[in-house]
């Protein structure tokens, strides 16, 4: 991504701190996966957008900053009502995470709102510099 110019208005990046959750596994890619799948869903009047467990797959990595960290693949379903018809849409969409020790968290996750192939792009080069930092007491 040397000398590209970053649009990071169109991007609308998400960073989020995952919640821990009674039903954590203690396996952080199966947890994440959980995450991504849940964090999918959004109902509406005019539609519905889900995520199923069969349609996403994560893949371990290790970042430029020899951070290791997980890439949720999802298929998102995108359904939508107008007064005529029923649209269905199906697309990629990118989670990337990386495991924290907060108390009452598991995760800190990248991801963004128009899962066009760009913004995807965009995100996973901005999720590769993440790097934990020591804090002094």
């Amino acid at each position: 991504m040397k000398n590209k110019k970053l649009d990071f208005k169109t991007a609308e990046l998400r960073l989020e701190l995952v919640y821990s959750r009674d039903d954590d596994t203690g396996d952080f890619e199966k947890d994440i996966k959980t995450y991504a799948v849940l964090s999918c869903s959004a109902d509406g009047p005019n539609g519905s957008i889900y995520c199923r467990e069969e349609n996403v797959r994560t893949e371990e990595f290790i970042n430029k900053n020899n951070v290791r960290g997980v890439k949720v693949y999802r298929k998102k379903m995108d359904i939508r009502y107008t007064e005529t018809e029923t649209i269905n849409t199906t697309y990629d969409d990118v989670v990337v995470a990386y495991s924290i020790k907060v108390p009452g968290y598991v995760a800190i996750a990248f991801s963004v709102r128009d899962s066009s192939a760009k913004n995807i792009e965009m995100m996973v080069n901005l999720a590769n510099t993440f790097k934990y930092l020591k804090l002094s007491q």
